[in-house]
Order: structure tokens, then sequence, then C-alpha cells
């Protein structure tokens, strides 16, 4: 039995060397290898945090440079509308204008239109001969070789006399 205690002996020793050895593998780890691991891992935290931070930044970043384009857009789009506003109102001011001076021409030729019926010179009256044709046959004036554009004889018997009246005293004549 002596040689199974002697054998058990010898594989105490081993046992407790390999105990020791294994106190002495963690021992090391414990305070070398671990610490390094944590720092590794708190370093690539850190990074990982910080990154993020830096994503979060850019972000805030670029959703300020979207509201500033958006708000850029909007002042474009304001300023457009009142360039067509502007726009708009002069040609409705210049159309306004327009439409007074036809007033008072249509005014002026109506004065004369009335005026015409007790115009010595009514019977030869070019005006009256453009107004009593049909609108629909309206054709336009031609110009003869014998006294203008459409003028008439008179029916009294004075021909090319000259009238008593000259023409810028006739009623119908709205330049006079």
């Amino acid at each position: 039995m002596a040689g199974i205690a002697g054998g058990y002996a010898g594989r105490g020793l081993v046992y407790y060397r390999i105990v020791f050895v294994m106190e002495n593998f963690i021992e090391v780890i414990q305070s070398v290898i671990l610490p390094i691991v944590t720092m590794v891992l708190g370093y690539f935290g850190w990074r990982a945090n910080a990154d993020k931070n830096k994503l979060k930044a850019e972000l805030k970043g670029l959703e300020v440079s979207n509201i500033s384009k958006e708000i850029e857009n909007q002042s474009d789009w304001l300023d457009l509308y009142k360039k067509l506003h502007n726009d708009q109102a002069e040609r409705i001011t210049q159309a306004m204008s327009e439409i007074e001076q036809l007033k008072k021409t249509i005014n002026k030729f109506e004065n004369a239109f009335k005026k015409a019926h007790s115009c010595t010179y009514y019977d030869i009256c070019p005006v009256r001969d453009e107004l009593s044709k049909p609108e629909a046959n309206a054709r336009k004036r031609v110009v003869t070789k014998h006294g203008g554009a459409g003028q008439r004889k008179r029916k009294d018997n004075k021909g090319d006399q000259a009238p008593e009246n000259s023409p810028n005293d006739c009623p119908a004549n709205p330049d006079a």
C-alpha cells in the first residue's frame, strides 16, 4: 500500500502545483488581462458613445440646415408671389387707365353723335354714312380719286363750293 500511498502523495503534489499554477494564472488574468480587457471595452464603449453623440450633433445640424433651407424656399416663394402680385397690380392699373381713356373717347364720340342730327353738314356727313351701315356688312373705307374716303356730294346744287363753316366747326367731328 505504500506504493499506492506514495502514488497518491505524488499526485497530491502535482495537484497542489496545478492548483498553484491555476491560482497564479487567475491572478495574472485578474491583475493584467482583465484590466486590459476592461480598458479596451471601455475605450470602445466610450468611442461608440462619442460616435453616437457626434452623429446626434450632425443630425441636429442637418435638421437646422433643412429648416433654414425650408425658410429660404418659403421666402423665395413669398418673393415670387409678391413679384407676381406687383406685376398683376401694374397690369390692372394700366388696364384701368386704358379703360378711363376709352370711356373719355366714347363720351366724346357719344356727344358728337348726339349733336350730329343738328349739324349743317348732316346730308354729306361721312360719319353718319358709316354709322348707318349694318355691323355685319361693314366694309373698309375705300379712298377714291375724287373726294377722299367715302365722301358724298351735297344735295344742294352748291357743288364743290366751300361751306360757310369749316369742317372743324362740325359737332360730329370729335377732334374739334
